[in-house]
């Protein structure tokens, strides 16, 4: 997500954005960016083994401001643990009370006619077939934990099904619906990440992205009234009129998430970019922002394909929606419709940000909540690899560098990027390690390292670690590996505050 932190940095950085992107001109010759490529960035080819199979028939009601869902997940223990429950994540239930809601740009913006209440109510749980016990846990009710009649041995496989109804908020929010246009992030039950730590079942933090997850392969059909159109993640299979029903089927393999965006009035726009179908959902195509939101995903896709890898999927939807900024979700993005935004030069780094993500978190995915900064500060840094390829320049990142320095010697001053997101004193504390600090730190290490090795890192860990979930320690690892250095004490000194 693409962080709108209120205070004079910020709104010194929106100016000084404006500023670099309106004034600067793009060199004739020599992009400043290495584009020598010899890492092989070919996707490697999605398969259908070791990962959970989720298939979800959706019913959508935008009167009611309801959706009614059944989910059936294989799931796999991939773990060489054996279960004997196993756990989902069910958001949804933090927007119940105004006291948990994750409204993280500010109650009055996000919510902005007042606290609206959200939640699922999950019923009819099943374990191959079979009715199973079930419970709904943590302080905010986004925990619910399935007890199993046998053990699930490492390895095994077991089909869980269940039904669901999720009341959808009014508000601007990744669950949300607003002026006929409807938000669906972190709406369904997903399956909880097991790893070394055991069960990551933290509560939804209003900080950050707090989500972490495996691919999956989806399929997913959702019937709307015939005059809505649905953006989501994956490809549409197929798109059918039944009455006054339209039923839509999506189809995503190997993704981290799946999300949806729905309303009456929307536009659409697309163009095939590099064998991606890239497509804009707007409420009006005539407008700047419209033509300019297709324009800077297409230019994205083809800036991060070069100096990162291949974007693996067949499609990328950028929808235009009530949303403070922007968020990201594999294959689709909401971005903002807030007039603010749409008039400055700060948009189209929205969309940057945004798009980059589908690269750092989409396809190499991490814990957001023990380690965002290996997607927020490789989406931000992004933005200086869109700038710096547009305008053959670096003065994206000068400015970036010139506002965290202020922010450090004025604000917190040395504080550590690597930290769990609930234990960051502020909002701004986080966007600013996190993102900025984090995106400076990538810059110092790429003027270390020079433009041919830095992207040779970027496109290694790309590969190494596509459609997994890296760590710190991997990133570690690969710039070792690539360099044939250590490098443990440059980075405990940017992500730890720790000095030799």
């Amino acid at each position: 997500m693409k962080k709108n932190v209120k205070n004079l940095f910020v709104l010194l950085t929106l100016l000084i954005y404006t500023t670099v992107v309106a004034g600067c001109e793009a060199l004739s010759k020599n992009s400043s960016i290495a584009t020598n490529n010899k890492v092989k960035t070919e996707s490697k080819a999605l398969i259908n083994n070791e990962v959970n199979e989720y298939k979800m028939n959706i019913q959508f009601d935008p009167n009611g401001n309801f959706l009614y869902g059944n989910e059936i997940v294989n799931y796999i223990n991939k773990t060489d643990k054996n279960f004997d429950e196993i756990y989902f994540h069910i958001y949804p239930n933090a927007y119940q009370k105004k006291e948990t809601t994750p409204a993280q740009f500010g109650f009055d913006e996000t919510f902005p006619k007042g606290f609206s209440k959200g939640g699922i109510d999950v019923n009819n749980v099943k374990v191959n077939g079979k009715e199973a016990k079930f419970n709904v846990q943590s302080a905010d009710n986004t925990i619910l934990k399935i007890k199993l009649d046998k053990s699930l041995k490492s390895g095994e496989r077991i089909d869980v099904s269940m039904d669901f109804k999720v009341q959808i908020p009014e508000g601007k929010d990744r669950l949300s619906h607003y002026n006929s246009h409807f938000n669906l992030g972190n709406w369904y039950p997903i399956a909880a990440e097991y790893d070394k730590k055991g069960w990551h079942l933290d509560p939804y933090y209003s900080m950050g992205d707090p989500f972490y997850s495996d691919v999956s392969n989806y399929n997913v059909t959702i019937n709307t009234p015939k005059e809505y159109i649905v953006a989501a993640t994956g490809d549409a299979v197929y798109e059918k009129i039944e009455g006054d029903k339209k039923i839509y089927n999506f189809k995503g393999t190997k993704v981290r998430d799946f999300a949806w965006a729905a309303s009456n009035k929307f536009k659409v726009m697309e163009k095939e970019v590099e064998g991606i179908r890239v497509k804009s959902y707007t409420d009006n195509t005539d407008d700047d922002t419209s033509n300019l939101q297709l324009s800077v995903g297409e230019e994205s896709i083809k800036t991060f394909n070069k100096y990162y890898g291949k974007y693996p999927y067949k499609t990328y939807s950028i929808v235009q929606t009530y949303f403070p900024t922007g968020m990201e979700y594999p294959g689709i993005v909401f971005i903002t419709n807030d007039k603010r935004y749409k008039e400055s030069a700060y948009f189209e780094t929205i969309v940057a940000h945004e798009t980059a993500h589908q690269w750092w978190y989409g396809v190499v995915g991490d814990d957001e909540v023990n380690e965002a900064w290996l997607d927020e500060s490789f989406a931000c840094y992004s933005e200086n690899i869109y700038y710096e390829n547009k305008f053959h320049n670096s003065k994206y990142i000068d400015t970036l560098k010139k506002v965290y320095e202020r922010y450090a010697k004025n604000m917190r001053g040395n504080e550590p990027i690597l930290q769990p997101v609930n234990e960051f004193k502020s909002d701004n504390d986080y966007a600013m390690l996190v993102y900025y600090k984090g995106a400076v730190m990538l810059h110092e290490l790429r003027n270390q390292v020079g433009d041919a090795e830095f992207f040779k890192i970027l496109q290694t860990f790309y590969n190494k670690y596509e459609f997994k979930n890296a760590t710190t320690s991997d990133f570690l690892g690969v710039v070792e590996e690539v360099t044939g250095k250590n490098w443990e004490s440059f980075f405990d000194r940017w992500l730890k505050c720790k000095v030799d």
